[in-house]
């Protein structure tokens, strides 16, 4: 008998990089209810920690109240020990207070931008460029970085010295957008180490790539990385609540519903291979519910039953 191909899950590639001009696609906006209710169906696969369960109730209505945003990333990357969240955080505001002894605030608009940028790149950013990060933690203890945490990381800074400051995004890529006035400003490639090459030519608003990103949306994409790195361990659970707690986040984005299924279809396999029918079975069911029409699902199941009867 064949055994079915494992329906592979795509791996986000965040290498900082030029984005084509797109039409700027604005998606500002809180989780509906019928989002809601989609996702609830994975109650039985939900984050279970209690900083993650306070940060997903904190980020319904699509804004960050009770957690700023550095918090709010490390608890999406996965740190619910509160002695360790305080050390990184205490750490990070060492960072905030020598920056802001080298920031004049009677500069202009963009001086302060460089100032907080080059800050960044010189004192924080040390290590190395990693693709697939998604912990903050990380880069703010180590230096290594990608362009979804030193995003976070100016984004965070940005809006301590009060410049306004928003994620973009496009699929595999963040960057940042500075708000000069209501319809020019500043996207900044946030990984490119010299501030005059990381800046684009000054741009209306119509010129910015893919979307705009709330912040909860910006969370979302440090739940997604991190439920990639799992699904390439096998850690089928956490990859499976990372990647449920991304879609719930940010319905947007497609990719991260694509692995959502992947998650489940190759756990699946996984739990049948090693001969627990019973788990497999249960996760093509909750996979059928929610996406009757994934063709992996429905192939699956039929290999799920030739092994319980024994063909």
């Amino acid at each position: 008998m064949t055994i079915p191909s494992i329906r592979q899950f795509s791996t986000p590639s965040v290498i900082s990089r030029v984005i084509p001009s797109l039409a700027v696609l604005l998606a500002v906006h809180s989780l509906t209810d019928q989002a809601t209710a989609q996702y609830e169906r994975f109650a039985d696969y939900h984050v279970r920690a209690k900083l993650e369960v306070e940060l997903l109730n904190d980020l319904r209505d699509g804004c960050i109240d009770d957690h700023a945003l550095i918090r709010a990333s490390l608890i999406a990357a996965g740190h619910v020990d509160e002695a360790a969240i305080h050390a990184i955080g205490v750490r990070y505001q060492g960072y905030v207070a020598r920056c802001g002894q080298l920031l004049a605030t009677d500069d202009e608009f963009r001086d302060q931008a460089a100032t907080l940028f080059r800050f960044m790149h010189a004192e924080i950013l040390r290590g190395r460029f990693e693709p697939g990060l998604y912990d903050v933690a990380r880069t703010i203890s180590d230096g290594d970085y990608n362009c979804l945490t030193a995003t976070i990381l100016f984004q965070s800074l940005c809006q301590r010295f009060s410049l306004p400051a928003q994620a973009v995004w496009q699929p595999t890529h963040v960057c940042c957008w500075l708000s000069e006035s209501e319809y020019e400003g500043l996207a900044v490639e946030t990984t490119t180490p010299k501030w005059n090459d990381a800046l684009r030519a000054r741009e209306s608003i119509a010129d910015v790539p893919a979307r705009f990103l709330t912040q909860t949306e910006l969370i979302a994409k440090v739940f997604y990385n991190r439920g990639v790195e799992a699904l390439h361990r096998r850690w089928f659970s956490t990859a499976l609540s990372a990647t449920w707690a991304s879609c719930l986040l940010d319905s947007d984005d497609g990719q991260a519903q694509l692995n959502l299924r992947a998650c489940l279809n190759n756990w699946a396999l996984d739990a049948a291979l090693a001969g627990d029918v019973a788990t497999a079975r249960k996760l093509l069911e909750t996979g059928m519910r929610f996406d009757p029409e994934y063709a992996p699902f429905a192939r699956n199941q039929a290999f799920v039953r030739q092994m319980s009867n024994g063909t």
